[in-house]
């Protein structure tokens, strides 16, 4: 499944811990097949669920009084994923 983004984070604003790096939040039901190809731009990304970073659980910003969890990953191009061809 493809997921594209607007913008990265500053993982400062995430924990404190994260401030040197650059993440990226996916929607858990984005993972349904604990992968998901994330996209800036004309970047890509393949992150797996088993190597996300930290993750929040917000309420519905609709009311619907249901919760939604975001996933954090950090956003770096890594060499083996500079060879896949998405």
């Amino acid at each position: 499944m493809k997921y594209k983004i607007k913008k990265l984070i500053d993982g400062k604003y995430v924990n404190e811990k994260f401030k040197d790096k650059i993440l990226v939040a996916v929607p858990e039901e984005r993972l349904r097949n604990g992968y998901c190809i994330v996209e800036y731009g004309d970047e890509k990304i393949y992150v797996e669920k088993k190597d996300k970073l930290y993750e929040l659980e917000f309420d519905d910003k609709f009311g619907r009084e249901k919760k939604y969890k975001l996933l954090y990953f950090e956003w770096k191009k890594k060499e083996e994923q500079l060879k896949l061809n998405f």
